[in-house]
């Protein structure tokens, strides 16, 4: 295994070490971190293309670690936030003055058990300044045709650190440089992790507002859209009753609707977003967010052959036909009938995976877990299908 480390660490973090800080973080992208981990009592720890590796060679103290969450959100009130029980999330850029280049990074904070008392693991995942062209993602054809309509809703789904978002933004980057298109988009984030403002379009226009800072919430987010007549709404995350009921009526009244989920792949996401409600309100939901669906796009990182890592992708169009299969079976089964569909019209991670496979991307050992997996998803839906 190759060794990565930072030659110039210091002795310790000191709250006035911001250039440090800067120098590190500099550095830790250069070299490829996706994540990079700040935690009490260990090594700072980079995370490249799935891999762990230990950056330092001093373990970080209480007071480091607190020192470098200060730095990063410049609050004294920071540290009593995740004393109380509460996560930060929040979004941190630095410039790098011999190049102009800026960084950006999406930063979460958590108090942790560390030796007996409280800790803190800070992660900064790496974003980049301009988003990745569709294109350069190798985006599917039939998903490049069927993302932007009038209306509905999409749905990027995926567990922490699969790219969902990155590939959500590579698809309004594309919207934006086609002059063929003319689109306002107004999107929603907490926290806003790709800027917009630097990529070049003369017809589209993309503006951008962070959540609990500039407004209190998702839901107020969708109501204040819907005041500014826009064409795309875009909206970070869909996880709650009253965002997931803003988004529908958003999408069902003239507007395209975009969204992520935190689901594992395109059958369970009806399924959990309709969960979401209460018994009594699920059937009427289920049928409101069917006819509201556009495409379902789900998406995992696995290991390539070469070293990195390459996007498999999973994904459902929803023609008037596939809606009207799954409006009428019943709520506790939509995951089965969900996933016979996707097999039958769309595509699952393993049939994306044989493609990679064949194309001599990925190798035999990754194949080989895809298909367990898959199997697995087919025996767990039909043990629990409602007779």
């Amino acid at each position: 295994m190759k060794e990565i480390k930072y030659e110039n660490e210091p002795t310790s973090w000191t709250e006035h070490d911001k250039q440090e800080l800067r120098n590190f973080l500099i550095w830790a992208t250069k070299v490829g971190a996706n994540d990079i981990n700040f935690v009490t009592s260990q090594k700072i720890k980079l995370q490249i293309d799935g891999e762990i590796y230990s950056a330092t060679r001093k373990m970080l103290s209480a007071e480091d670690v607190k020192n470098i969450l200060y730095i990063l959100h410049q609050s004294e009130s920071a540290h009593a936030t995740l004393l109380s029980g509460k996560a930060i999330d929040f979004a941190y850029q630095i410039n790098n003055p011999e190049t102009g280049e800026n960084y950006r990074f999406r930063v979460n904070a958590i108090s942790i058990y560390s030796r007996g008392v409280n800790g803190i693991h800070i992660t900064l995942r790496t974003i980049s300044s301009i988003p990745k062209k569709a294109s350069e993602l190798e985006v599917d054809q039939e998903i490049m045709d069927n993302y932007i309509r009038d209306e509905g809703m999409v749905i990027f789904t995926g567990s922490t650190g699969t790219g969902k978002t990155t590939l959500m933004a590579a698809l309004i980057r594309d919207i934006l440089e086609n002059n063929k298109v003319s689109k306002k988009i107004l999107t929603y984030e907490a926290p806003i992790e790709f800027i917009y403002e630097n990529i070049p379009s003369e017809r589209s226009m993309a503006v951008q507002t962070e959540v609990y800072k500039q407004v209190p919430s998702f839901k107020d987010g969708i109501v204040s859209a819907l005041r500014r007549s826009p064409d795309i709404i875009i909206i970070g995350e869909s996880r709650d009753t009253e965002t997931i009921e803003q988004s529908i009526l958003a999408s069902q009244s003239g507007h395209l609707l975009i969204t992520t989920s935190h689901t594992n792949g395109v059958s369970e996401t009806i399924k959990r977003m309709v969960n979401e409600f209460s018994k009594d309100e699920r059937n009427a939901r289920a049928l409101d967010l069917i006819a509201a669906m556009n495409i379902i796009i789900s998406q995992k990182l696995v290991s390539k052959v070469g070293g990195g890592r390459i996007a498999l992708r999973e994904y459902l169009v929803f023609t008037d036909d596939i809606k009207k299969k799954l409006q009428t079976c019943d709520v506790d089964n939509l995951s089965y009938h969900t996933r016979l569909l996707l097999k039958e019209y769309g595509q699952t991670f393993y049939m994306d995976a044989m493609k990679k496979y064949k194309e001599g991307k990925i190798g035999d050992d990754v194949l080989e877990r895809l298909k367990f997996s898959d199997k697995a998803i087919d025996e767990d839906n039909e043990k629990n299908l409602r007779k």
